[in-house]
């Protein structure tokens, strides 16, 4: 039996350009109290000339021991990790303009 008018349809992937992820639901979804108000403090100074010692004064720990968990959450130091956030800022701003 033939069929007329028959349409076949092709799928059609689009990869995305930019992927825009909402920084506060991945903070928020950690378990250690610390890093959360850590990060959340870079994420509201980012702008500024950030130290450790800053975030420190926050909270109760020690440096060493904030960067021995800041290197087990995130995955690595909080220096690197303040520097890839503004990396990140940068693209988007960049991507903003075009």
């Amino acid at each position: 039996m033939i069929t007329k008018n028959k349409k076949y349809f092709q799928a059609i992937t689009i990869k995305p350009i930019h992927v825009n992820t909402r920084s506060s639901t991945d903070i928020s979804s950690m378990d250690d109290n610390y890093i959360v108000s850590a990060l959340k403090y870079i994420h509201s100074y980012l702008n500024k000339n950030l130290k450790i010692d800053q975030i420190l004064k926050n909270m109760p720990l020690l440096r060493r021991f904030l960067e021995k968990r800041f290197i087990q959450i995130p995955g690595y130091p909080v220096y690197k990790y303040i520097y890839n956030i503004r990396i990140e800022k940068f693209a988007e701003k960049l991507l903003e303009m075009i």
